[in-house]
C-alpha cells in the first residue's frame, strides 16, 4: 500500500495524534525498505503516453519515462498490475516523488545474473558483434564485454567472420562494476573442452595406434601435429624413409595427415608420432641388391660439407664422404667436385640397416691416383713440382703441369729434406713462397698410406759426407770442446760442424768416463767411428782411439820384443860358426 492510499482512511477526530504517529511510522517503515541505489519489486499502477507509473510501496509512486521501456524492448508488454523491478535512483525527485529508472534495473539484474556466472564459474552465452582496438566486441544479452585477441581460440585464427553473429558460450574472466567493464573468453571454454577429451585420449592411447591430426607447425627437427585435445611430434627421422633435409619437404602447415603413435611418456605425456611407419620399409630388400663391394649407378641429390648424398632408387639415398668422392679430395669441397643432378658409378663400402644408411664411394670406381702417380714417377724420379703450401715441418707440393688442377696429388717435402746445412728452419722455409716452382726427387712412396715424399736436398751430394771419408781415413782428428754436459760432451769438427760425444765413448776406463774432467775451449783428439748420411751425424770416440793406441802400442813392443831375439840369435850363431 503506497503512502498516498493512506489520506483515504477514515479516522476520529479524536484519533488525530494517534493518526500523525501511524504515519509517521509508516513513513520511517516505508523508508527503510526502500534506498537509493537498489534494485526493488514495484507494480504498474497507471499507463500512459510519457510514462509508467510504478508504486514501490513508498510515500510516493514513481514515475518511469516510456522511452526505457522502448529500449528494453517492453513497451509493447508492459500493462497495468505487472510487477516488474525498478531502480531507485533518489528517494526524493524535484516533484517530491521518488525516481525510478527500469533501464538500469534491466541492467542491474544483468550485471547480478553475470557476477554470479563469474562467481560459480559458469558459462555465459554470447554474440560476437564486432571488431575493437586488441580484440572484439561481444553482446552478453544486453551488456557488451570485451573479448581480447588472445582469448578468442586456442590457436591464432586469420579468419574470424565466421565466428561473428552466432550465439557461442564464453567465461567471464573480469567484471568492473564501477566501470561498468566485463572481459569474457571463448579460449577458456574451448581448453576445459580440449582438456576433457584430452584425458579422453591420454587414457587410451597405445603405442602403434593410428591417429588423425592437422600440421599445426613445422621447425627445422620436425613438425607438431594437433591431434584434437592434445599435440604430438613428428621427428624429422620419421617423416620418411627417405632422408630429408627439412620437414616442409614432405609436410605443410594445415596438411590433415594420418599418424602412428610409435612412443608416448605418461609422466611428460609427449607423444612421439611416425609418418613413415604408415608405409613399408623399402630397405628391407636393399641389403639383398646393394652388398658390400658392389658397384651401382647413381644421382647426386644434395651436396654438403661433409660429402654428397647420392639416390640409388627411389627413397634409397648413400652417403658418399667427402675422402671417398675423389682421391686426391682431402682438402677440397664437395660441390667443386660433383654437381647435384649428376649420374656416378658408386660402391658400397659399407651398410647399416638399423640407422638405414648406406657408405658409399665415388674413388673406388676410378684409378687409385697414388698409384698411377709411382708408376708415372717411381723412387728415384727427379721432378718439377710447384710449391702448394707452407708448414713448419715441411713443404707441400705437385706437379707443376698441374698448377691450377684442384685435385693434383700433393707430395710432402719435410723440412730436413730442403737443405743439407743446418740451419735454422724458419731461414730454410723463408726461401720459399706459395706458387714457386722448384726441382725435387722421389724418395719414398706408400699408395695404401697415401703418402709420397720428395727431396730437395738429394738433388746434390751431401757435403758432410767427402768431409766424413776423409777424416774416416785418418787415425785421430783434433776436435775442440764447446759444451759440458751431464751424459757426455759436445765438440767441434770443423767450420761450426758439430758431434756429440757420450761418457761411455769418453775412455776406456770406466773411472775416466767423466764429462767433468774436460773443459769448454778444450782440445781433444778422437776416431771418427761412423758418419750417418741418413742423419747427417758423426759418431766419434775417444775411447775407440785408447783403445786403437793401446793395442798399437802391444804390437809395437812386441815387435820389438821379437826383433831383439832375432838379433840375439843370429849372434850366437856367428859365435858358434867360429
Amino acid at each position: 500500500m503506497s503512502f498516498s492510499n493512506l489520506q483515504e482512511i477514515n479516522l476520529e477526530p479524536n484519533d488525530q495524534n494517534l493518526q500523525e504517529d501511524y504515519i509517521k511510522l509508516l513513513e520511517e517503515h516505508f523508508q527503510s525498505e526502500v534506498r537509493e541505489n537498489t534494485l526493488v519489486k514495484g507494480t504498474v499502477i497507471d499507463i500512459n503516453n510519457d510514462a509508467v507509473i510504478v508504486d514501490v510501496s513508498f510515500k510516493s509512486a514513481g514515475r518511469i519515462p516510456i522511452s526505457e521501456f522502448v529500449i528494453t524492448n517492453q513497451k509493447d508488454k508492459i500493462k497495468i498490475g505487472d510487477v516488474i523491478d525498478v531502480y531507485v535512483d533518489k528517494l526524493e525527485g524535484r516533484d517530491g516523488c521518488i525516481v525510478l529508472s527500469r533501464e538500469r534495473a534491466v541492467k542491474e539484474k544483468i550485471w547480478l545474473y553475470f557476477e554470479n556466472a563469474h562467481t560459480n564459474n559458469e558459462t555465459v552465452d554470447g554474440i560476437i558483434i564486432g571488431r575493437v582496438k586488441g580484440g572484439f566486441a561481444v553482446d552478453l544479452g544486453g551488456l557488451v564485454s570485451f573479448l581480447p585477441g588472445s582469448q578468442v581460440d586456442i590457436r591464432p585464427i586469420k579468419d574470424i567472420s565466421a565466428l561473428g553473429g552466432i550465439i557461442q558460450s564464453f567465461k567471464i574472466l573480469k567484471m568492473d562494476k564501477t566501470h561498468g567493464n566485463i572481459v569474457v573468453s571463448r579460449r577458456a571454454i574451448m581448453e576445459e573442452s580440449r582438456k576433457e577429451a584430452r584425458d579422453d585420449l591420454i587414457s587410451t592411447i597405445e603405442e602403434g595406434m593410428i591417429l588423425e591430426g592437422v600440421v599445426k607447425n613445422i621447425t627445422g627437427y620436425g613438425a607438431f601435429v594437433d591431434l584434437g585435445p592434445i599435440d604430438g611430434l613428428i621427428h624429422i627421422r620419421d617423416l620418411d624413409w627417405d632422408r630429408k633435409f627439412h620437414p616442409s619437404e614432405v609436410l605443410t602447415v594445415g596438411q590433415k595427415i594420418k599418424v602412428m603413435v610409435i612412443k608416448y611418456n605418461k609422466e611428460t605425456q609427449r607423444i612421439s608420432l611416425g609418418l613413415k611407419q604408415l608405409t613399408k620399409n623399402p630397405w628391407e630388400e636393399i641389403t639383398k641388391k646393394y652388398s658390400v663391394g658392389s658397384i651401382h649407378k647413381g644421382k647426386i641429390t644434395a651436396i654438403t660439407d661433409y660429402g654428397a648424398f647420392v639416390m640409388l632408387e627411389p627413397n634409397v639415398d648413400g652417403l658418399v664422404y667427402h675422402t671417398e668422392l675423389h682421391w686426391t679430395a682431402r682438402n677440397v669441397h664437395p660441390s667443386k667436385i660433383v654437381s647435384v643432378g649428376q649420374e656416378v658409378d658408386v660402391m658400397v663400402l659399407d651398410f647399416d640397416l638399423s640407422k638405414h644408411r648406406i657408405s658409399l664411394s665415388v674413388k673406388h670406381c676410378q684409378k687409385n691416383a697414388w698409384e698411377e702417380f709411382i708408376e708415372k714417377h717411381p723412387q728415384g724420379s727427379r721432378l718439377s713440382v710447384v710449391v702448394r703450401n707452407i708448414s713448419d715441418f715441411g713443404i707441400f707440393v705437385s706437379e707443376a703441369d698441374k698448377i691450377n688442377d684442384e685435385l693434383s696429388l700433393n707430395l710432402l717435402i719435410p723440412i730436413q729434406e730442403i737443405d743439407w746445412s743446418e740451419t735454422l728452419q724458419e731461414e730454410i722455409l723463408r726461401k720459399y713462397s706459395k706458387g714457386d716452382i722448384i726441382e725435387c726427387v722421389i724418395i719414398n712412396a706408400d699408395p695404401q698410406r697415401e703418402r709420397i715424399t720428395g727431396s730437395i736436398k738429394r738433388l746434390s751430394e751431401d757435403n758432410l759426407l767427402g768431409l766424413a771419408e776423409e777424416m774416416m781415413k785418418k787415425q785421430s782428428v783434433e776436435v775442440i770442446v764447446t759444451d759440458v754436459k751431464r751424459d757426455g760432451i759436445e765438440v767441434e769438427i770443423k767450420n761450426g760442424i758439430t758431434a756429440y760425444i757420450d761418457r761411455y765413448e769418453l775412455s776406456n776406463s770406466r773411472n775416466e768416463q767423466k764429462p767433468q774432467n774436460f773443459t769448454i775451449g778444450q782440445k781433444v783428439n778422437v776416431k771418427v767411428v761412423k758418419y750417418d748420411s741418413d742423419k747427417r751425424v758423426f759418431n766419434l770416440s775417444i775411447k775407440e782411439l785408447h783403445i786403437e793406441n793401446e793395442q798399437k802400442m802391444k804390437e809395437d813392443y812386441q815387435n820389438a820384443q821379437n826383433n831383439n831375439f832375432g838379433s840375439a840369435l843370429s849372434d850366437a850363431l856367428k859365435l858358434n860358426d867360429k
